[in-house]
């Protein structure tokens, strides 16, 4: 039944009657799997057919509020993810990170557009140390300048300057994507 509806469905979304029915079997798909992914898929698909794609209407979780939750490691990670590879490919420097709240250190360490980082270390060839707290990386991934002035640095601060001003690989303006389930 949900395989013949969904075909009418796709073919005249316009069509209540088909909706309604394909909702219905897929509801019941639903309630009888075993799978979770699958209930989910269904239930979901059946919402849609009923009352429109809810993706728009769904609270949407701020970045900050996400990053404020990540561990150290995890922050340096993402600044992995974030860097423009290209703007870093000819640099090789490294920054020591001493986060005071968390009690860590760390090294980031750019090299050939690549961030390397070594945990509970300090290195005495490095260009700048930074002494803050955890959330102050931050500053950093979304380039914040007027954050990244109010952090405590010894040495080169253009280092961390240019670390931030790279860290826009992703775009992180897309919204959620808001894709059909059954609707063409």
């Amino acid at each position: 039944m949900a395989e013949v509806t969904n075909t009418i469905v796709f073919a005249d979304p316009g069509n209540e009657a088909a909706r309604l029915l394909c909702a219905d079997a897929l509801e019941q798909l639903g309630y009888q799997s075993e799978s979770g992914p699958w209930r989910n898929a269904y239930l979901t698909a059946a919402l849609e057919l009923r009352k429109g794609n809810q993706a728009e209407s769904a609270a949407q979780v701020k970045v900050s509020n996400v990053l404020l939750e990540m561990t150290a490691p995890m922050l340096f990670d993402y600044m992995g993810i974030m860097a423009d590879k290209q703007a870093l490919a000819d640099e090789d420097f490294k920054i020591n990170f001493n986060l005071y709240d968390v009690g860590e250190q760390h090294v980031l360490h750019v090299k050939n557009g690549a961030l390397l980082i070594y945990e509970n270390t300090l290195r005495e060839d490095a260009e700048a140390t930074v002494t803050c707290p955890k959330n102050a990386l931050i500053y950093i991934i979304i380039n914040d300048t007027e954050g990244l002035a109010k952090l405590p640095l010894e040495g080169d601060r253009e280092k961390l300057d240019l670390l931030a001003s790279c860290m826009g690989q992703l775009d992180r303006t897309v919204a959620v994507a808001s894709f059909n389930i059954i609707e063409p």
